[in-house]
């Protein structure tokens, strides 16, 4: 392992006890800095001395060469992807025990007695899936955040309801609120989940109808052959609904496909509704989609 390996595998940024593994003195290390190879960084750190100015990632870096810690709650949940996590200017981590490793204002320490089981996550050492969900769901203070968040997470793992239920058996629930409020949207959600924020708070918004319940995510098919999938779905009434979000639907292509399925449907005998973001702000959109599934039904009860 040389310098230059490790400053390229760790963004740029190397510990002073890295270099002193490479049997580099004080004086090397303060030739490096001096010769304008190295300069220093966050606590016992240095960076490549390359001109620009330093980069996330390179803050990102320091807690795990310092103390083997593991990004953590809102910063793992920006690594792993998770919508609603934007935060690139606090640094959570985790540490195990009661250790009070000062880094500055810009990072922040979490402490666990639990064991500590980290994850790789875009060349970092993280908290995983479940447990970053399980950390940010004590700090999120409206319950449509923590299920935008959860079904953003579920998306992108379908296996991670029992990867949560393992973690929060590992945890004492009665002192865990976040623990009680996962628990709570698990059971809501029946197993399925979203694939975007505004299918999220659509679906928040139909639980509290006496609307049948939809499928999600229902695919669609005639003689065998694919039509589309629909955002939700009620297949006894061939009503479908549609959640239209201004980045996606109003791409030219993503438009004209539309726009071409939908006929197609419509030809198959479905009736469609669509609901877009500014449209949630009022229930507004609820009216015609309970007219339109109780005139395909007249025997179904379906008062708001």
């Amino acid at each position: 392992m040389t310098i230059d390996s490790l400053l390229t595998s760790q963004h740029g940024v190397v510990s002073r006890t890295q270099l002193e593994e490479l049997h580099m003195t004080r004086s090397a290390i303060r030739w490096l800095v001096t010769d304008k190879r190295l300069e220093k960084f966050v606590g016992a750190t240095f960076r490549a001395r390359d001109g620009q100015k330093p980069r996330w990632e390179q803050f990102a870096m320091v807690p795990s060469l310092l103390y083997g810690a593991s990004l953590s709650h809102q910063t793992a949940a920006l690594l792993w992807g998770i919508e609603g996590f934007t935060d690139r200017e606090t640094f959570h981590f985790l540490v195990k025990g009661s250790s009070s490793p000062d880094l500055g204002s810009q990072y922040k320490v979490h402490r666990s007695n639990r064991e500590l089981v980290p994850t790789e996550r875009s060349g970092f050492k993280v908290t995983s899936l479940a447990r970053t969900l399980l950390d940010v769901s004590e700090t999120l203070p409206d319950d449509l955040d923590l299920e935008i968040a959860l079904d953003s997470a579920h998306y992108r793992r379908p296996f991670l309801e029992q990867e949560l239920d393992e973690e929060i058996g590992r945890v004492k629930q009665q002192q865990t609120p976040g623990a009680q409020r996962l628990l709570h949207l698990l059971d809501v959600r029946g197993g399925v989940c979203t694939e975007s924020p505004l299918e999220t708070r659509a679906r928040r918004v139909l639980r509290k109808t006496k609307l049948p319940r939809p499928v999600l995510q229902h695919e669609i098919f005639h003689d065998g052959k694919y039509v589309m999938r629909v955002d939700f779905a009620w297949p006894a009434h061939k009503v479908a609904l549609h959640c239209d979000g201004a980045g996606w639907h109003n791409r030219r292509k993503q438009f004209e496909l539309d726009a071409k399925q939908r006929s197609e449907l419509a030809a198959l005998g479905w009736a469609s509704s669509i609901v877009t973001r500014r449209m949630l702000d009022s229930d507004a959109w609820l009216d015609p989609l309970s007219r339109t599934i109780a005139g395909r039904d007249p025997q179904a009860k379906l008062a708001l």
